[in-house]
């Protein structure tokens, strides 16, 4: 039950930052105050109820530390939301939705995991990979009726002259691209 609260509540970070993108605020300073906002909640409860088993401070955690902070959280969230201001957000959340199968099939090719189709457990891993991409290929492929939300579009910078004349990325290859960054790096 808390997995599917922890999906509702990505779905509508997901869906308000691309409202906020489309109203012309940019990618990188929307992800800048995500990213300072949870700074501090973590930090604060971090003080709360770690205060006392704190790890020492060697280079190897500051190097882990440093790479965490640039490939974990800003590299995901820039790509998720350049993902999804060029595409939409339906196909952005289906296609994150297969971010537990590719890092499934990862630890099996980093041999960190085995897919023993003998036990009840591996046949449970392989059946969750089907329904995963099942579900992923079933969102790409399907066209619904079209969800109009409520109109933010205030464009006092004239931004759209701008993204007419720079180069588009297709949002397949960014998307898939930032399903290497998962969010549990950040």
């Amino acid at each position: 039950m808390l997995a599917v609260a922890v999906q509702i509540g990505y779905a509508a970070v997901v869906f308000f930052s691309s409202m906020v993108e489309k109203s012309g605020m940019s990618i990188y300073i929307l992800v800048a105050y995500r990213l300072m906002f949870a700074a501090v909640i973590a930090v604060t409860l971090a003080l709360i109820f770690a205060r006392e088993c704190r790890p020492k401070l060697t280079w190897t955690v500051l190097l882990q530390a440093f790479l965490a902070g640039l490939l974990g959280g800003p590299m995901a969230q820039i790509l998720l939301g350049e993902s999804i201001s060029l595409s939409s957000v339906t196909f952005g959340m289906a296609l994150i939705n297969l971010i537990p199968a590719m890092t499934f099939a990862l630890a099996i090719a980093f041999r960190l995991d085995s897919l023993r189709m003998r036990t009840a457990s591996g046949r449970a891993k392989l059946f969750g990979i089907v329904i995963g991409l099942c579900g992923g290929m079933l969102f790409t492929f399907y066209r619904g009726p079209r969800i109009n939300t409520w109109s933010t579009h205030l464009d006092l910078l004239h931004l759209e002259k701008l993204r007419d004349n720079r180069e588009v990325v297709q949002p397949r290859k960014v998307i898939t691209l930032r399903q290497f960054f998962p969010p549990s790096l950040g």
